[in-house]
């Protein structure tokens, strides 16, 4: 096996190579994970483009022209990229991880869980400036 987890997993997806989980107590194929478990692993990217592309929208802008206007950016700009980089990674492992984990048990509320896990990411891009030229809140405005 590969020592990246990742690359291997990608490699073998559409085969019936079966991956240990030892915290799940569980095997798994790329194949086996729903299409919810997917969506709220990458609902930090999804939150913040779709957010930042509804409210340029909203306000009239051309949407087609580039811009630096992302929640990430803003924040990059504020408290610069480590910790903007720290941030991302404490909000995959801290929320959108372990809420992966429960869509993967209960994939019955997916919908339900990926909207329970977008809100507090959705409001928190919408306070860092998501859309905006600056930040909505005082203390991180660049």
């Amino acid at each position: 096996m590969s020592s990246n987890i990742f690359i291997e997993f990608k490699r073998t997806m559409g085969s019936d190579k079966k991956y240990q989980s030892s915290f799940m107590e569980t095997d798994f194929s790329s194949e086996e994970l729903s299409v919810w478990v997917w969506l709220v692993l990458i609902s930090q990217f999804l939150a913040d483009g779709t957010l930042t592309l509804f409210i340029r929208l909203l306000v009239g802008d051309n949407i087609s022209q580039a811009h630096s206007r992302h929640a990430y950016q803003h924040r990059n700009r504020r408290f610069g990229t480590q910790n903007t980089l720290l941030y991302s990674i404490l909000i995959n492992i801290c929320w959108i991880f372990p809420m992966a984990i429960v869509v993967e048990r209960l994939p019955e509320y997916g919908v339900v869980l990926l909207i329970l896990t977008s809100i507090p990411i959705l409001l928190a891009d919408f306070l860092s400036g998501a859309g905006n030229d600056t930040a909505r809140i005082k203390w991180l405005k660049a």
